[in-house]
């Protein structure tokens, strides 16, 4: 696929295709680009299914990228409408070069005739034109208010993008989100070592209850960071702490029983 490229634009245009839709996803008016306004006729109806097709095919992209709050943008299929598309209007295919060039047919001829049918592959072409900018996978939608962004950054290759993605505006939920799930984690590894101590407490003389003796074992073993966790003075666990993720505790012991048998 490496060999098929697009004869419309040059390289440094098709980088420059994100930023160009941009504004149309975000419901900026088509007015901003008089030449495509005037391609769909100037027509509001049909400059809405323009741009509602349009966002149909992006957040369909988008989304078979993410699972949960997990977003791998190189992982993105290509919706099916795309096929549909290329079924009406078939790509023009020659060879240059001893490289196969490819140009995406471009509805515009039939607009006159069948606006709204000619909208939606306008749509449909743009996109297509999308998904040959090398700078596609910068193109996402913020979690939490909708709004589409590119990211500063090209994501990289293999390594998914984790805790959600959103704009400048809400960034602060991507920090809030990250430091739960690290605090989640190490709350998760701590119950897991006092799970190791659970089944080991046999009544001992020097102490009252369990948690307190548990609590006491951990601190043995605790890992470096659990100060800055546990943020009392001493830093360390405590018997209120056992006590208090004693149902956490109790299920990890379950889990463990099970794995053995």
């Amino acid at each position: 696929m490496e060999n098929l490229l697009f004869d419309l634009f040059s390289e440094e245009d098709k980088k420059t295709i994100p930023s160009f839709l941009l504004p149309f996803l975000n419901g900026i008016p088509l007015r901003q680009s008089p030449s495509l306004r005037r391609i769909l006729g100037n027509k509001v109806a049909v400059e809405r299914l323009f741009v509602s097709t349009l966002k149909e095919l992006v957040d369909a992209w988008i989304e078979s990228g993410r699972q949960g709050e997990v977003d791998s943008p190189f992982e993105r299929a290509v919706p099916a409408q795309v096929g549909k598309f290329t079924a009406r209007n078939r790509p023009v295919i020659r060879l240059v070069d001893g490289r196969v060039r490819y140009s995406v047919c471009s509805p515009i001829p039939s607009m006159a005739e069948n606006p709204e049918p000619a909208a939606r592959d306008y749509a449909a072409y743009w996109f297509i034109h999308l998904l040959d900018s090398p700078m596609r996978e910068r193109l996402s939608r913020c979690e939490e208010c909708g709004e589409y962004f590119l990211r500063k950054r090209m994501p990289k290759r293999g390594c998914p993008i984790k805790r959600g993605m959103y704009c400048h505006k809400h960034r602060g939920k991507a920090r809030a989100r990250s430091m739960k799930s690290i605090r989640d984690d190490r709350s998760d590894e701590l119950v897991r070592l006092a799970g190791k101590f659970w089944l080991k407490w046999n009544s001992q003389k020097d102490y009252k209850t369990r948690s307190k003796w548990i609590a006491n074992r951990m601190n043995e073993e605790l890992p470096d960071w659990a100060g800055a966790y546990f943020q009392n003075r001493d830093g360390t666990a405590t018997g209120r702490w056992v006590t208090e993720h004693q149902t956490e505790i109790e299920a990890d012991v379950e889990r463990r029983k099970h794995a053995k048998g």
